[in-house]
């Protein structure tokens, strides 16, 4: 828990919506910034919709990503984005900032793009799309199953090994065909 994770954005965008009851917020983690996040809850009579479980063991967190729907993930420094294809994997629709590595994990089919801008502007944008994802009730479900191919298809160890076989065939001449690097994007020299 650092400020550039948005863990604060993620808890104030959320507001609303965790005061009229239509979202619980689960966070994950540990940090410095944790009694800063504690503050919030309690200074907005959070305690009973938004839970700070602190760090938990990875295979215990694999366990319970099954309970969820979605993922908030403000953060501007994330380089791979990692955590953001572990959500996917599990059926979890991510709600991510416009930068970085996440960015080019998540597409229309599976996730939610907030432009990178101020914090404040950040907030007014997370806010903006998760009221439009609560407005519809069919948007997450269909998403869910894009989520999952879309990691399958791309991200997995095995997808990897066949892509990264693509590439070295055409850079031997074996292969005509630019190898797609990833969906939508031809590699070119």
């Amino acid at each position: 828990l650092v400020p550039y994770k948005g863990d604060d954005i993620a808890i104030r965008s959320s507001l609303p919506f965790l005061q009229s009851g239509n979202l619980e917020l689960d966070i994950f983690g540990d940090g410095p910034q944790r009694a800063e996040l504690e503050s919030i809850v309690a200074t907005h009579r959070l305690q009973g919709c938004v839970r700070l479980h602190g760090w938990v063991d990875h295979q215990e967190l694999k366990n319970k990503l099954s309970n969820y729907d979605l993922m908030i993930f403000p953060s501007i420094r994330e380089f791979g984005g990692g955590v953001v294809l572990e959500a996917m994997a599990s059926g979890i629709v991510p709600v991510i900032v416009d930068y970085a590595g996440p960015s080019e994990l998540v597409d229309q089919f599976t996730g939610f793009k907030v432009p990178l801008d101020t914090k404040d502007n950040l907030i007014n944008a997370f806010q903006t799309c998760l009221e439009r994802i609560l407005s519809d009730s069919k948007m997450l479900s269909e998403m869910r199953e894009s989520c999952i191919s879309r990691v399958n298809q791309h991200f997995t160890w095995q997808a990897k090994a066949k892509k990264v076989l693509e590439v070295y065939e055409w850079v031997c001449g074996i292969r005509q065909e630019n190898p797609e690097l990833q969906a939508g994007f031809k590699s070119s020299l």
